[in-house]
């Protein structure tokens, strides 16, 4: 949502929609890849256990953007400068 809001003020009219259309599609492949990893994992270690190593990457994501956060960087755009 944010990445769409942040396209819809810099990115050029002629381009927009194809860019939120590859980043829609690698977003599906993302997701899809994640459900593929999450039923071998469930399949290889059962289904808690394959529950709980997949929740490591929410939480990796978490703590990646931790310090991001707290330096407290913002997107700022054209319409804002």
């Amino acid at each position: 949502m944010l990445v769409d809001n942040v396209l819809n003020e810099a990115v050029p009219s002629r381009h927009r929609a194809s860019l939120l259309s590859m980043i829609a599609f690698v977003e599906s492949v993302l997701i899809g890849t994640g459900y593929l990893v999450l039923g071998t994992l469930m399949d290889g270690l059962g289904s808690g256990a394959g529950m709980a190593a997949y929740a490591v990457v929410p939480l990796l994501a978490c703590l990646l953007w931790l310090p991001v956060l707290l330096r407290g960087a913002s997107v700022t755009t054209d319409a804002e400068r």
